[in-house]
């Protein structure tokens, strides 16, 4: 059967749980509370309640001690929730 998107990823993806923040400047600080989906060598994805993110909005995150900036590049919004891919820069 035909998937109706292309498979664009070009590294392996490991499962992950746990909770991720991510912080976004508005011009105020909002803070996501996010849920990790899956995890690769460049990028993460997370499950959260904020259908606001927008491709190419760059955004703070801390997980477990670690933290970073990231780059958004797409957005899912369902019902129940939002995906959202992040490709995590490199400083």
């Amino acid at each position: 059967m035909t998937q109706p998107w292309s498979e664009r990823r070009s590294e392996t993806r490991q499962d992950a749980s746990g909770e991720i923040k991510i912080q976004v400047r508005l011009p105020k600080l909002l803070e996501i509370h996010a849920r990790l989906v899956d995890i690769s060598a460049s990028g993460f994805r997370a499950m959260h309640m904020y259908p606001a993110l927008s491709a190419g909005q760059k955004v703070e995150f801390r997980q477990d001690g670690n933290e970073g900036t990231a780059l958004v590049v797409w957005n899912r919004i369902f019902e129940e929730h939002v995906e959202t891919g992040f490709f995590i820069l490199q400083e």
